[in-house]
């Protein structure tokens, strides 16, 4: 497994940003339905899994074996939605809500790491950058939802690509850094 670090660019995190406004806001919404527990998870899973996507279209020219990290996300985010309405409930929506989000983004971002580990020099430093990125898009998102949009007539589409944008914008370096720093190629990889 290797890192093509001479295509890795800056660059490439406004293309991860545009991969996760458009996988979350495109995506995201084909999983609306009924309550708004299921609607949620849903939502987030069919989001998850078209970014994961959209982002593996990214990965594929940078890092060998980068198929695996469609599987990390789509495994991901439902693991961490599965945990995350646990909290919910638990803890009540309201409540539950952060520590979901927090949840969603540290359980992803270690399946995640996974796939970077034999690649990157402190990979583990992604799971704290997917970790922070569904916090604050998470905090913005409910911020927009619920205080600039009381009446919930904001397109799902465009909620959603709020998210996208921050989430991109806060994980798209952590990715172009950790990728800048391989894991040296010892003679007996070559």
């Amino acid at each position: 497994m290797s890192v093509e670090r001479k295509l890795v660019s800056w660059r490439l995190s406004l293309w991860w940003m545009l991969a996760s406004i458009l996988g979350w806001s495109l995506a995201s919404p084909l999983g609306l339905t009924g309550d708004i527990l299921v609607n949620g998870s849903i939502a987030v899973a069919t989001g998850g899994i078209g970014t994961g996507i959209l982002q593996w279209l990214l990965l594929r020219r940078l890092i060998s074996r980068a198929g695996w990290w469609v599987l990390a996300s789509s495994v991901g985010i439902i693991l961490a939605g599965t945990t995350g309405c646990l909290v919910a409930l638990i803890a009540g929506i309201d409540a539950g809500w952060v520590v979901g989000v927090s949840v969603y983004g540290t359980v992803l971002g270690v399946l995640q790491s996974l796939v970077l580990r034999r690649l990157v020099m402190g990979s583990n430093w992604w799971v704290l950058g997917s970790t922070t990125g569904w916090i604050m898009a998470g905090l913005v998102f409910g911020l927009v939802s619920s205080i600039l949009d009381p009446s919930g007539r904001m397109p799902p589409v465009v909620a959603w690509a709020i998210f996208g944008v921050l989430y991109g914008v806060i994980t798209g370096p952590v990715l172009v850094w950790l990728l800048l720093h391989p894991v040296p190629i010892t003679p007996v990889e070559k």
